[in-house]
């Protein structure tokens, strides 16, 4: 699967989640991307929404906080230009279809919310709109996931599904405070039951559960990212990393890709010296003479770091076998010495 021309068989793909941690101030959002840019990430996530369309007007207080945190089509082309401009890819996570038609042009895919997994008109809208999906799975059990696999299935086809979509396991609690909750073998559980691309929606503290959703498989990891972490206006400041921490998230994450490997078991180049350092040869721990037979009682393997000498793999050929010649005792046994 790729985001852009991202290879997510390649890379893990790693968003630093802004959502509104802007808090409604251009500045902050554009200084919340020059933060991510020094952390190195792929990608920095902002949120759109046209706040009728999202909360109820009597619900005043948080009506009147998502206003305040709305961004218009005119910032989210400006922020998805200096985005790229610094290097890194944008999106936007459309809560409502409005906002999907507004920023279609600016990002390379669509972030669904665990809000809206289920809410399928939104995501027939999105689906019609030729990007990836980018989904998290937080609140939504088994059947519901299934559901919304089917429904991607059913509009879009199993191809776009394996090649388009990809599925954050996500705990909705903000922050996670116990390691129980987070329930990370998930991550494997819902790529190997349907089959699909897997990825990690972070709302724990510090970066463990990055690095270990890194490790279990998640091929996107999502971090909520801000740049001061003691800003009051919205609860997601308190969990998110800052740039020092996302910037030692990335680091994290792109060593444990390079110390994953491949599924193999192979003798690396930087071992072949040591292999000849500590390899173990046989020798006879009391003198024998010729003829003797060598039982193992008489056979040591010892760390040896001469070329000659019969290798300790060898047990089985050489138990049992007669000397052909006088042999003292703690030197190494050859092949010449065995009939």
């Amino acid at each position: 699967m790729k985001i852009g021309n991202c290879d997510l068989d390649k890379k893990i793909f790693i968003i630093a989640e802004a959502g509104v941690n802007h808090e409604g101030n251009i500045e902050n959002a554009f200084r919340l991307i020059d933060a991510a840019a020094h952390a190195e990430v792929d990608c920095v996530k902002f949120q759109s929404y046209h706040t009728d369309k999202l909360v109820l007007r009597d619900s005043k207080e948080r009506y009147n906080q998502r206003k305040k945190f709305e961004l218009n089509v005119e910032q989210t082309a400006r922020l998805s230009a200096y985005a790229q401009n610094n290097g890194l890819f944008f999106l936007s996570t459309a809560l409502d279809t409005q906002s999907a038609d507004e920023i279609a042009d600016y990002v390379v895919a669509f972030k669904v919310s665990s809000l809206d997994i289920c809410n399928y008109k939104l995501m027939e809208h999105l689906l019609a709109k030729q990007k990836p999906l980018i989904i998290s799975t937080g609140m939504h059990n088994n059947e519901e996931i299934k559901d919304a696999i089917d429904f991607i299935v059913q509009i879009r086809g199993k191809e776009f599904l394996e090649s388009s979509a990809v599925f954050l396991h996500c705990i909705s609690v903000y922050p996670v405070r116990d390691p129980l909750h987070l329930n990370l073998l998930s991550i494997p559980y819902l790529r190997d039951l349907y089959g699909v691309n897997v990825g990690y929606s972070d709302h724990s503290l510090g970066p463990l559960a990055c690095f270990a959703a890194a490790s279990l498989g998640a091929r996107v990891i999502e971090k909520h990212f801000t740049i001061d972490k003691n800003m009051t206006g919205v609860r997601d400041h308190a969990l998110s990393a800052d740039k020092d921490d996302m910037r030692a998230i990335v680091d994290g994450i792109r060593y444990i890709e390079k110390a994953l490997g491949k599924p193999e078991k192979l003798v690396v180049e930087a071992e072949q010296e040591s292999k000849k350092l500590m390899k173990r040869v046989f020798i006879l721990n009391e003198g024998l003479s010729h003829g003797a037979v060598v039982e193992g009682r008489f056979l040591e393997a010892v760390i040896s770091p001469y070329d000659e000498g019969i290798t300790c793999e060898n047990y089985f050929r050489v138990a049992g076998k007669k000397l052909k010649r006088d042999k003292s005792p703690f030197e190494p046994l050859l092949w010449a010495d065995i009939e």
